[in-house]
């Protein structure tokens, strides 16, 4: 099945995809609760932390700015990928190697190699020189359980990821980094190892270049980004356990991408700290989306990690590349041009919604109400989130095997407990599962017959609950378990 088709399908059930006509995100407007780095916006009494940007420490950046002004003046004679490690190790002086620097411009056409060599990477370089000028304000630190919003320009972005890429940041690294915030720093893409999964660095670092090469051929790239964090106050059982809500259909799709899916809200199977591990050697679902959308770096930079009531939305995020496989055999395909539409305020009206599920060491651990509840209200959390007032249907939510995977969970539990809180939210579910027909048959009889019995998502729970119960006991799947259920009838049941 095409974009076109899915897209088709998607309007014909009814389903809403955004518009800027009833746009239901919150706009560039300053607020106590929207810092916008490009004007004048009202400083948030609750925040109290900042970034600490490379340049406040005066002895560092002049060492970084040294550094780099000679890498620039040198790189273009000479084009040799060598003199990026030995620029970025005349200030940064975590012990490591810079092999895979040397084997990504050996491993792209010469022609091209070069032309990043000589051209792209001194563009880089003068992002970085011209921080000061370009991120002239502080950047808050959006803390856990805050709801606040953070609005850049694409160039502010890029001078970030610049930063980011010649490793700048001395107090993003290993013991010193933060403990509730990421790592910010490429340096570990370059650092080569004997893992299988060294080939993953050279590619997000192929994909990385990509991106700045698209970046700097404008002097001035036209755009804005917005970062939300929401946290979901005070969440309540009985709003779940009581709500009478009829069970939504939902469209299953077994080939196609999440990313593909234009004008729904877009999941992000996230790690509690955002990103997961993009800037190492991870590649699951949410590293790839940050590493073919590179601008969803920057909210590393910035975002604390989640608590379990919360989430990140992100508005603007542009993709620049496409890709073939997963995991270790993740590879950069092409570049991608992105056509999406734009806001009124210059944003691609791309919105990526972070949710990080629970990580099951122990599988059968899932099957009790204290996780279900905890995913509940981690997916009702992203659900909900509305950052004004809509005018009418929510656009649907693009989503997959959320938690799977990595993370052990059930592909069936964690279906029935997005479609709940998505029934409460009043959300539509449009559902890939990346290929697996088998998959799909068995979520779209259980979605048909729920449908078909009219069931109510009050009902949907008191099942879930019953079976945790009856599965202390005996080995039953939740698919089993509730397939038998509903076919039996239902009101007798109750």
């Amino acid at each position: 099945m095409d974009l076109s088709s899915t897209i088709r399908e998607i309007t014909e059930a009814g389903f809403k995809l955004n518009s800027e006509e009833d746009d239901f995100f919150i706009d560039v407007i300053p607020t106590k609760n929207h810092t916008i780095l490009f004007q004048e916006d009202l400083t948030s009494e609750n925040i109290i932390n900042f970034v600490e940007f490379p340049w406040n420490s005066d002895d560092h950046w002049e060492k970084v700015t040294k550094s780099l002004e000679k890498l620039k003046s040198r790189i273009i004679n000479h084009k040799d990928s060598l003199l990026i490690e030995y620029a970025i190790s005349k200030y940064n002086k975590v012990k490591q190697n810079y092999k895979n620097i040397e084997t990504l411009f050996q491993d792209v056409p010469a022609e091209k190699s070069n032309f990043w060599l000589e051209t792209v990477v001194p563009k880089i370089v003068d992002l970085v020189l011209e921080s000061k000028k370009i991120l002239q304000k502080q950047i808050p630190i959006l803390s856990s359980k805050s709801n606040h919003s953070i609005s850049l320009t694409k160039k502010q972005c890029a001078c970030i990821l610049a930063n980011a890429f010649f490793s700048t940041f001395e107090n993003r690294f290993g013991k010193i980094n933060p403990p509730s915030m990421p790592f910010f720093n490429l340096n570990l893409w370059f650092d080569y190892s004997k893992s299988s999964h060294n080939s993953v660095k050279i590619e997000k670092l192929k994909c990385m270049m990509v991106y700045f090469e698209r970046i700097t051929s404008s002097t001035e790239p036209v755009g804005v980004l917005t970062f939300s964090r929401y946290n979901l106050d005070n969440p309540d059982k009985n709003t779940i356990k009581n709500c009478t809500k009829k069970i939504r259909k939902t469209i299953f799709l077994s080939k196609g991408k999440i990313e593909d899916c234009g004008g729904a809200v877009q999941l992000d199977f996230a790690n509690k700290y955002i990103g997961g591990g993009v800037l190492n050697s991870g590649c699951v679902q949410e590293e790839i989306r940050f590493v073919i959308c590179p601008e969803l770096l920057v909210s590393l930079l910035f975002m604390e990690r989640m608590s379990e009531h919360e989430c990140i939305l992100i508005r603007g995020a542009e993709r620049f590349s496409d890709y073939t496989g997963y995991s270790s055999s993740f590879r950069l395909k092409n570049e991608f041009i992105d056509t999406t539409k734009k806001d009124k305020y210059e944003r691609i009206m791309t919105d990526v919604l972070a949710i990080d599920a629970t990580n099951y060491r122990v599988k059968k651990d899932q099957f009790c109400e204290k996780y279900f509840w905890r995913e509940i209200f981690k997916s009702y959390a992203g659900f909900f989130a509305n950052w004004k007032e809509p005018k009418g249907q929510l656009p649907c939510l693009a989503t997959g095997n959320w938690g799977c995977g990595v993370f052990n969970g059930d592909f069936h539990l964690k279906y029935l407990i997005q479609l709940i809180s998505a029934c409460v939210a009043d959300r539509d579910l449009v559902y890939f599962t990346f290929g697996d027909q088998k998959l799909l048959n068995e979520l779209s009889k259980m979605n048909q017959i729920l449908l078909a019995k009219s069931v109510d998502v009050k009902t949907l729970v008191e099942f879930l609950l019953k079976f945790f119960d009856i599965r202390q006991n005996l080995n039953v799947s939740v698919n089993d378990f509730l397939t038998s259920i509903l076919n039996s009838d239902v009101n007798s049941d109750k």
